[in-house]
């Protein structure tokens, strides 16, 4: 009894064994008749694999594109299976394969098949591009490209412009043209003296790329500027004199809007000036008398330089005659027809001197004496800061009357300063009250005409004044003008107004002299000048700041007789003598 019951149950585990389910073997890697294709054409892929049971398999594969085909019907193990596919776009594409046993049983995923497609459309080819090898910056150029397209399709084409390998410009895929056809694009530059790289990539309307891309290249240059026209500026002037030089020209390449300018005056040539978009200006003196030249050239942002301009010339004339120097710090003058009296600040005197300028006599029993002038009977009229007062003295030095006092009423004064002679009136610029009192020779208040302000007939710290046929000239000093008047006060014209260095504009203007033929002198301390006009209308000017003949430094005074003009040089302790007539 015992016996049989083992046997039954040693058959049972037979039997057991027997029927035990075990999967598929991985199938091996799917394989095709090539590792690549075309888009939209149908291939075979093959696997087969082993099953340890000789079940019967059914096998499917996974085409790498986010499709699985459908499990096959069964096959014998050990069978190799075919199944069909078609790719609809290129590209690279992993396909595996994988087993099912009649029992339901799976096998792991093979190893991938790469299989790679290729669009159905091949890409265009012949790619060609073409243009100028060279131009000039800011001017437009052509560009053109051309391909051929195997199927004859429609082709678009995509430009770069490039620096060396920094890409400049791109100009993204064009609309098509035909197979063959030529696409052109125009382009400018803006830099100069440089080699850009056109490339074109083609394609066709179903996208398929060129593999290579096709270039041309282009230099491109600078043109110089356009040689300036000869200078401008006056014909003439005299030696020692800032004349004021100018020149524009233009550059044929757009984008050199600022030009540098630079002169040459006969063979000294001025240093490159700032880049600049408008007239060029600069200002210069010639020291020597004669015929002069000068000429402009110009330069642009790549450092090219125009031709030199046709020259201007410039007639430098002199009207220089004489030199009194020695004198300590002189400040002002008188000259009639035999003498000369002229204020020293630095010894606080009045200097009598012959027409030569030697020394006949000097008076120094004055305070601060400012101003000084003469009437027809040599009598001699000197204004003293430091008093307050107006003293006249006989041609022989005697005080003969004396009127004033500080304060601002009639007959007072508030630093009395320059002081003009005329018929039987004393005129006396009372310059920190502002105005000018006007006297008889002995000293009685006649009139007084000013204020404090900037208006018609106003003043700020006046400095001088002169009369020549009833009109009155004022230095109006802080309102950089003249003022004329009648002899009575009331105000008729004016002129300058401008703070400058240009004609007619003053800056410190301490003096003003009118000559027997109306003509009207002024001179400025900080611009170191005489300038010249008839009654309001500027004529010429003359001198500048330093210490050779015909300059100047810090001027305070000038007056004139007859065809000479004299003037008070003060920080070169001169007075400088000039012919009017030239």
């Amino acid at each position: 009894m015992k016996r049989v019951a083992w046997s039954v149950c040693f058959i049972l585990i037979l039997l057991t064994c027997k029927h035990a389910n075990h999967p598929p073997e991985v199938p091996v890697t799917p394989w095709c008749k090539s590792e690549e294709g075309t888009a939209l054409t149908t291939y075979a892929f093959m696997t087969s694999t082993h099953d340890p049971d000789e079940d019967r398999i059914s096998i499917r594969f996974d085409w790498g594109d986010g499709t699985i085909s459908t499990w096959s019907h069964l096959i014998p193990s050990d069978s190799v299976w075919i199944d069909t596919h078609t790719f609809t776009e290129s590209g690279t594409y992993e396909i595996r394969a994988q087993a099912k046993d009649e029992h339901g049983a799976t096998s792991e995923w093979s190893a991938p098949f790469v299989f790679t497609v290729k669009s159905y459309y091949p890409p265009p080819g012949s790619l060609e591009v073409w243009g100028p090898d060279t131009g000039y910056i800011g001017e437009d150029y052509w560009f053109y490209a051309r391909a051929v397209d195997p199927n004859n399709d429609s082709i678009q084409f995509q430009f770069l412009v490039l620096l060396g390998m920094t890409i400049t410009d791109t100009i993204d895929w064009r609309p098509p043209v035909p197979s063959g056809g030529i696409d052109s694009i125009q382009l400018s530059f803006t830099l100069a003296d440089t080699s850009f790289e056109f490339r074109a990539y083609a394609k066709n309307i179903h996208g398929s790329v060129a593999d290579t891309f096709a270039s041309t290249f282009i230099r491109i240059v600078d043109r110089p500027p356009t040689a300036p026209p000869p200078p401008s500026c006056k014909p003439m002037s005299y030696v020692y004199t800032p004349m004021k030089f100018s020149t524009q020209t233009s550059d044929p390449d757009p984008y050199d809007d600022a030009l540098s300018y630079r002169f040459v005056f006969d063979n000294d040539t001025t240093a490159w000036g700032p880049p600049d978009t408008s007239v060029y200006t600069v200002w210069y003196y010639f020291d020597t008398p004669g015929l002069h030249y000068v000429r402009a050239q110009a330069r642009d942002q790549w450092s090219r330089v125009s031709e030199w301009s046709d020259p201007t010339a410039i007639s430098i004339k002199t009207n220089f005659v004489d030199e009194w120097p020695n004198f300590d710090t002189p400040i002002e003058i008188c000259v009639t027809d035999d003498r000369a009296y002229i204020v020293e600040s630095g010894t606080q005197s009045l200097v009598i001197t012959d027409l030569s300028g030697n020394i006949i006599d000097k008076w120094q029993y004055f305070d601060t004496p400012i101003s000084v002038d003469v009437d027809t009977n040599g009598y001699i009229y000197v204004t003293d800061a430091g008093t307050q007062t107006v003293k006249k003295l006989s041609p022989t030095g005697t005080i003969v009357a004396e009127w004033g006092g500080y304060g601002a009423a009639n007959g007072q004064f508030r630093y009395p300063y320059d002081i003009a002679v005329y018929d039987t009136f004393v005129f006396v610029v009372d310059r920190e009250n502002h105005r000018i009192q006007k006297f008889t020779h002995n000293g009685e208040f006649v009139t007084s005409w000013g204020g404090f302000g900037a208006g018609d007939g106003q003043f700020y710290l006046p400095t001088g004044i002169d009369i020549h046929n009833d009109t009155v000239y004022v230095a109006d000093f802080y309102n950089n003008r003249v003022q004329i008047f009648t002899t009575s006060g009331t105000y008729i014209s004016k002129f300058g107004e401008t703070e400058g260095v240009e004609d007619g504009q003053f800056i410190g203007l301490r003096d003003v002299a009118v000559d027997d033929s109306g003509y009207v002198y002024t001179i400025e301390s900080d611009n170191a000048r005489v300038q010249k006009f008839k009654y309001i209308t500027f004529i010429t000017r003359w001198g500048t700041s330093g210490t050779a003949v015909g300059c100047f430094n810090n001027p305070q005074a000038l007056s004139t007789c007859g065809n000479l003009l004299y003037v008070v040089d003060t920080e070169n302790d001169r007075i400088q003598i000039f012919d009017l007539t030239q």
